[in-house]
């Protein structure tokens, strides 16, 4: 089989790419190594409805488990904040069937879907499925943050990853809220989430470390607010060093670039924002010839100051301690603050507060 674009992973990201590039005409196969779309995931499912509308995903009403209005922020001590415009800022998303929802479209634009194929490997235009291999023109890596394509490549420079563990569970909840929960003891260097998801809730941390003890943790502090029995946990990683993103004939999009907000690793709206801009990239090289360096130009124009910023501004919160945190929460109580941040905030590009910050300036030094 000879195809235009061979693309590694059927996840959102790799079937919003390849939906893209079928249709503007291209022979496109996805390799997915499950034998189901959706399946395993680990993921809060928050999605800002800007993002979603810009990306031409207006989503239908049963893709969406809940609209969230605001957050409620819990310091180490127990203090409690809410931060709120008073409107609709993102919604929670059925993750599976949202997967399942961007397959269907890429199959109906045309591109072929084969899944229980797992790629071994990736080497001069080709990619190794098993005991046979298929060859394309442009191999693109939307495999996840273990990305085979990047290491068979030489795209990845550096592996840094944070861990994440998250269940399901029926639980009371603050309805249109997400709360989100900081402090060392309940997930170093990050922080835990208590989310809304229709007729369930998800919890979940993230941390450098065994997210699975902290995430029995933040259970334990919530155990008044759960009924019935906790399931087991699903795990997963999320790459936070970015390789480059380009190579001769092979692309990264997604987790396997490291297209995650520095601040939430919120990774669907980056990574579906670059499948766009890879699929115009792709099909230029495919009719013109030349290299594929546009797509890296073209999500440093989008993306460069929304990676500078956010990864500094994460690199300082990571070191702080639970008097530091408490501090910054204690200060959101604060009306002005509160104002300023409902004001400048964006749910989807994150510099656009940090740059007005009173300390920008030095933060800035760092860019």
């Amino acid at each position: 089989m000879g195809f235009d674009a061979l693309v590694v992973g059927g996840g959102p990201v790799g079937c919003f790419f390849a939906g893209d590039l079928a249709r503007r005409g291209w022979k496109v196969a996805i390799f997915e190594e499950h034998r189901k779309i959706g399946y395993p995931w680990c993921c809060a499912g928050v999605v800002g409805i800007g993002g979603m509308n810009e990306l031409g995903l207006p989503l239908k009403k049963s893709l969406i488990l809940e609209e969230l209005r605001g957050a409620i922020l819990h310091s180490p001590s127990g203090r409690r904040v809410e931060i709120t415009r008073g409107r609709p800022e993102a919604w929670v998303i059925d993750r599976p069937a949202f997967d399942r929802f961007l397959a269907d479209m890429a199959v109906r634009a045309g591109a072929e879907l084969y899944l229980g194929q797992r790629c071994r490997g990736v080497e001069g235009g080709r990619v190794r499925l098993g005991n046979r291999s298929v060859e394309g023109r442009v191999i693109v890596g939307a495999d996840g943050p273990n990305s085979v394509v990047a290491r068979d490549s030489g795209l990845e420079t550096k592996r840094r990853f944070m861990r994440f563990a998250q269940v399901e569970v029926k639980a009371e909840t603050t309805p249109q809220f997400a709360e989100l929960y900081f402090g060392r003891e309940v997930a170093p260097g990050f922080f835990g989430w208590l989310v809304p998801a229709g007729e369930r809730a998800r919890v979940g941390v993230g941390t450098v470390q065994n997210p699975l003890p902290f995430l029995r943790g933040l259970l334990k502090k919530l155990e008044k607010r759960i009924r019935g029995k906790i399931p087991r946990p699903s795990v997963d990683v999320i790459k936070t060093a970015r390789p480059r993103p380009v190579g001769e004939g092979v692309i990264l999009i997604g987790d396997a670039a490291g297209q995650v907000k520095p601040l939430t690793k919120g990774g669907l709206y980056i990574g579906l924002s670059c499948a766009k801009l890879a699929a115009e990239a792709v099909s230029d090289y495919l009719s013109k010839g030349g290299t594929l360096e546009s797509y890296g130009r073209a999500v440093g124009r989008k993306f460069g100051s929304e990676f500078r910023w956010g990864e500094l501004a994460f690199s300082i919160y990571s070191q702080f301690g639970d008097k530091e945190i408490e501090f910054l929460i204690k200060m959101l109580e604060r009306g002005k603050i509160q104002k300023f941040i409902t004001r400048e905030a964006d749910f989807d590009y994150h510099s656009r507060l940090l740059r007005r910050l009173p300390f920008a300036p030095l933060l800035s030094l760092g860019e």
